[in-house]
């Protein structure tokens, strides 16, 4: 897997998960921080693992969209004012989610199920 990834490491940016551990950085050739902020389409959006910043946690500062995974609960939300989102989980959903994913464009967020079918999506 560390292969096929670092052969995309140009588009990739990934924050640290549950399983992710020094090991892992060494094999990848892109960094894995606990967390990122990113300016995308005119939007600020925080990225995190989920275990310390969650709907019911969000990031001090003013995030326009806060992601994260940890809970394996695809969704898109809003809480005071801030678009709040998780992908879910590929290979181990939970609590009778899909198997699903996020994509991100300068306009719009949309979660997918693995199928490639939208599940929810909201203008950003």
């Amino acid at each position: 897997m560390a292969e096929l990834l670092n052969k995309n490491a140009e588009r990739i940016i990934a924050v640290r998960g549950n399983c992710d551990s020094d090991v892992d950085l060494t094999v990848s050739v892109f960094s894995m921080p606990a967390e990122a902020f990113l300016f995308f389409g005119g939007k600020l959006i925080h990225a995190s693992h989920g275990d310390k910043y969650d709907i019911d946690h969000l990031p001090k500062g003013k995030a326009d969209v806060v992601l994260y995974g940890h809970y394996h609960t695809g969704f898109i939300k809003e809480k005071a004012g801030v678009v709040v989102a998780n992908p879910g989980s590929l290979s181990l959903p939970k609590e009778g989610t899909a198997k699903s994913f996020i994509l991100l464009d300068e306009g719009t967020i949309r979660l997918y199920d693995l199928s490639g079918a939208l599940i929810q999506e909201r203008d950003l």
